[in-house]
């Protein structure tokens, strides 16, 4: 039995065929150059980069020397190329089609780790995420440059599961990776890309409509360092960042761009730990501005915003304008969560203490 291998570059539309005529036969048309050494031929196939249109194939095929009726020739030892091992198939050769599957490092198995590394973060189990995202980036770096976009998107994925986790020195040294590949990269690719939502702590999918350039991934990118150095206490780094984001977004002239919405309201958070009330007004307004345009009138985030505005009008000592935000706020989470979801028993409970406050004795 010979094994021999084919590295090539085919239509979607030809692998297609492949996969549809599986325990069919295939009979080849011209002569066939192939390998004895795997890795050449996955050098011919190439790493995927023109995808969806062209995909990149590995042939591997077994030969019973002894009962095959159409003559092959081991080159290996005349051809120009030496160390390729190469083996000529001949014009007629049929073959059966056995099976089509992805290889060990195939791309695609990356964004699969990624998803099942996803699930991982939404379940809380953050080391398995991290393993899963890890395994994607190994894969990535093996088959892809080493400046791809998708390696940003694990570097910011392993970044984010480390900061839900506490380790913020590991989730900033990711976020940074990811920062210079798309800076030295300077085009998007498949990148997906993840922050956190202001105080509730959602992961917001920005979604590639409102990122049409990766000026806007290095933004969020920035965004994500912002709020690590957040957590780490370093809030005058925070605002650096988060100011360095804010300005690409803007520059992008999106009107009402979801994207600067979440940027305010991290800015906002970041004057609020500083004891800033004005300039977290200031931010906090502009967010609730830009989400009024683009979410329904009782979305969740809003209610969030309305709290925020709420606790720095308690600081700056408007307390009948604080109740009232607690209220819009507090009818929000009552539609959105029902009556004995933490965020809504939270909001009751401040809205009870500042009416001790105010001398207030209903509730």
């Amino acid at each position: 039995m010979l094994t021999v291998y084919r590295g090539q570059q085919l239509a979607a539309s030809e692998l297609e065929a492949f996969k549809v005529n599986i325990n069919r036969f295939i009979s080849l048309n011209s002569f066939w150059s192939t390998t004895k050494d795997k890795d050449v031929a996955l050098m011919y196939a190439g790493n995927g980069l023109e995808r969806p249109l062209i995909e990149s194939v590995l042939f591997e095929m077994l030969i019973e020397i002894n009962t095959s009726e159409k003559p092959l020739a081991d080159i290996s030892k005349i051809s120009y190329m030496l160390d390729e091992n190469e083996v000529l198939l001949t014009m007629g050769t049929i073959f059966r089609i056995a099976d089509t599957s992805l290889p060990q490092n195939h791309p695609d198995k990356a964004v699969i780790h990624e998803c099942i590394g996803s699930v991982y973060l939404d379940l809380g189990k953050y080391d398995q995420a991290i393993k899963s995202y890890e395994t994607g980036l190994e894969i990535d770096q093996e088959t892809l440059p080493i400046d791809h976009p998708s390696s940003a998107s694990s570097h910011i994925n392993i970044g984010h599961a480390y900061d839900m986790n506490g380790k913020y020195d590991v989730a900033l040294d990711h976020y940074k990776k990811a920062h210079d590949i798309l800076i030295n990269r300077g085009t998007i690719g498949r990148t997906k890309l993840a922050t956190v939502l202001g105080n509730m702590g959602v992961i917001h999918k920005i979604r590639k409509q409102f990122c049409p350039a990766c000026s806007k991934d290095i933004a969020i990118t920035y965004s994500n360092i912002a709020v690590v150095y957040a957590k780490m206490k370093s809030t005058a780094k925070a605002i650096e960042y988060q100011q360095k984001a804010i300005e690409i977004v803007r520059g992008s002239q999106i009107p009402n761009d979801p994207v600067l919405a979440l940027l305010y309201n991290n800015m906002g958070k970041n004057y609020a730990d500083l004891g800033n009330t004005e300039r977290a007004l200031y931010y906090y307004n502009l967010s609730l501005d830009i989400k009024y345009s683009y979410l329904p009138p009782n979305h969740p985030t809003i209610g969030v915003t309305f709290s925020n505005i709420a606790i720095m009008l308690i600081a700056s000592g408007d307390l009948k304008m604080a109740l009232h935000y607690f209220e819009k706020a507090l009818q929000i989470f009552v539609q959105s969560f029902g009556v004995d979801h933490p965020i809504r028993v939270g909001c009751v409970e401040d809205m009870a203490l500042l009416r001790t406050v105010m001398d207030i004795s209903e509730y």
